[in-house]
């Protein structure tokens, strides 16, 4: 399966809405190295959203003033020993607010391409379809959602699309050069690096 298969489930008119969602959900981030934002959606209606950012209850890197990744020169998608990234992913955080009972069937909008990991969770929660703006270079993701089918939970491929509006009338913050990139090509957004 590659991205941008399947039919849309959606018009044009509620991606560019529950887009702009996730972008604002995103602004809450409290990651000093990402702002990603996650909008859950079934039948239309918002379920629950995320961002990504520490565990409840721990203190988070805009707190403590550093990133563990950082400090043990590590890129996005390297993990260490004993070093990995702290934040729960909004994609996570998303399907964790709302539960497999109100996530199967639904649309998760995100600002960026899950990861692998939040790629595993998509799928235990029954998401049919992923929609997302900012990519993230990981084909452990499309290869998942290509082989869910019958031996899996959900009967059926879980649709990854990238989307490109053509404008969203909101500021975010982008915080290295590959998010800021792909933030000024889109018409109505304001980024600003932190």
């Amino acid at each position: 399966m590659h991205i941008g298969t399947g039919a849309r489930k959606t018009s044009k008119k509620w991606d560019d809405y529950f887009m702009r969602v996730a972008f604002a959900a995103a602004m809450n981030s409290t990651c000093l190295r990402h702002s990603f934002g996650a909008v859950l959606v079934n039948d239309k209606r918002i379920v629950s959203t995320g961002y990504n950012g520490s565990p409840a209850g721990s203190p988070n890197c805009s707190d403590c003033g550093f990133c563990l990744k950082d400090q043990h020169g590590l890129k996005s998608g390297d993990y260490g020993a004993g070093h990995e990234c702290h934040a729960v992913h909004a994609e996570a955080n998303a399907v964790i607010q709302a539960g497999r009972d109100r996530a199967k069937g639904g649309i998760l909008y995100s600002t960026g391409q899950p990861c692998y990991q939040c790629a595993k969770l998509i799928v235990n929660a029954g998401i049919i379809e992923v929609v997302f703006v900012i990519p993230y270079p990981d084909p452990k993701t499309v290869a998942l959602f290509g082989k869910v089918g019958p031996n899996h939970l959900w009967e059926g491929p879980v649709v990854l699309r990238r989307y490109v509006p053509d404008s969203l009338a909101i500021r975010i913050r982008g915080r290295n050069a590959d998010e800021m990139a792909v933030l000024a090509s889109i018409k109505g957004i304001e980024s600003y690096t932190i």
